[in-house]
């Protein structure tokens, strides 16, 4: 796990999941970044991403391709 903060000083807490019932795919692993009432989770991510500076860790966040939003 990793946390980080944002530019507009929200701290992110970074993990990979595997949970069944929310992949497309079961057993698929995602990149969650966890925040007050925010979850954003990446389905396509580098496997590497433990290794990236947080302002490119974070930016993998402005990439919508990437992303399945939910609140909540």
């Amino acid at each position: 796990m990793r946390h980080l903060v944002d530019a507009h000083g929200r701290e992110w807490h970074v993990y990979e999941r595997s949970d069944a019932a929310d992949s497309p795919v079961p057993g698929r692993q995602s990149l969650v970044f966890d925040t007050e009432g925010i979850v954003r989770r990446l389905w396509q991510y580098p496997r590497s991403w433990r290794e990236l500076p947080d302002d490119a860790l974070l930016g993998l966040m402005d990439d919508t391709s990437r992303l399945r939003r939910c609140t909540r």
